[in-house]
């Protein structure tokens, strides 16, 4: 087997952090839209705004779950080498990720069900 740029461990976690902080971008972005969309006026969004607190807080849960689910798939795959091939590893970090993603989902969806029914 070649030593190549491609096989060595820290390239590949060079290339994994890259496409994790472009798709943070992304996801922070479009959920920012949303909020505005939902009528919050971005600078209630800002750092020190009054809905500042809660918006930093959900969006560090988000990631918290993104990177709880990708660690336990990287777990998975390091302790069973036998159950899980090294292209399958990639494939179970990134469903662990969209697990954590949809974790997540579930929790935002019902604190604002609880917000909605707070308000009426």
């Amino acid at each position: 087997m070649e030593d190549g740029l491609l096989n060595r461990p820290a390239f590949m976690l060079i290339v994994i952090a890259a496409i994790a902080l472009l798709v943070k971008a992304v996801i922070d972005y479009l959920s920012r839209r949303q909020l505005i969309a939902r009528g919050a006026i971005p600078e209630d969004l800002e750092f020190g705004g009054s809905k500042a607190r809660r918006w930093y807080l959900m969006k560090n849960l988000k990631w918290a779950l993104i990177c709880l689910g990708f660690g336990a798939a990287i777990i998975v795959s390091d302790r069973f080498p036998n159950l899980v091939s090294t292209t399958g590893s990639f494939g179970l970090m990134f469903v662990g990720a969209g697990l954590g993603y949809l974790v997540y989902f579930m929790v935002a969806w019902h604190w604002s069900k609880r917000d909605q029914q707070d308000k009426q």
